[in-house]
């Protein structure tokens, strides 16, 4: 609750209209926090999976990688009951920013990878004058000490991995504050890269 004020001067706290910060949407959010602690610490996922989500529309551009296939053979995880259809994607029907930043920072709590499924591009991270959801997961885990990886396999694309042990002061201010950042003066380019190529 103490990011409130953050979240609200962002325009980040009320999506569709419900405000992220009240019972029980609130609740959704700890609920995904805990449910991704545990998958994390439990070893049930290697990584989480971060990126822009796609349609499958015919001529769309390949950037948005998150898709119905991707759900199904890489599992999801929301806030249900932790231990139920534990897996690499956040997949919710109650989705707000507050939720995929407790998402974000149960992973970041964790130390796992974070293997991204779109690619680091314009049109997948920014869209004046907002970062979109990718654009924002880059900016905080950029923020928080991650870097850019090859997958072992050319196969498996980039990651974003924590050389340091994970940072337990990650909070949700810090997210929205990082967000912040990256929207002003065109901070958001650093996130923009070939596949392969680090952060500078």
């Amino acid at each position: 609750m103490e990011a409130r004020d953050l979240y609200d001067k962002a325009g980040t706290a009320v999506i569709n209209g419900r405000d992220s910060f009240e019972t029980p949407w609130v609740d959704v959010a700890w609920w995904v926090y805990d449910s991704t602690l545990r998958a994390c610490r439990s070893n049930a996922i290697e990584g989480l999976i971060a990126g822009g989500l796609r349609s499958g529309r015919p001529g769309e551009p390949g950037g948005a990688g998150i898709d119905d296939i991707l759900r199904e053979n890489l599992k999801t995880i929301d806030e249900r009951v932790p231990g139920v259809d534990q897996g690499a994607i956040l997949h919710t029907r109650n989705w707000s920013i507050l939720v995929n930043d407790s998402w974000l920072l149960a992973g970041v709590h964790s130390g796992v990878p974070f293997y991204l499924a779109s690619e680091r591009r314009q049109e997948n991270l920014y869209l004046v004058p907002k970062l979109k959801v990718f654009g924002r997961e880059l900016a905080n885990l950029r923020s928080f000490g991650y870097q850019i990886v090859m997958g072992a396999q050319e196969a498996t694309g980039e990651a974003a991995v924590l050389p340091e042990p994970a940072d337990l002061k990650a909070r949700f201010g810090a997210c929205q504050a990082n967000a912040t950042e990256y929207e002003a003066d065109e901070n958001w380019r650093v996130l923009e890269g070939r596949i392969g190529q680090p952060w500078d």
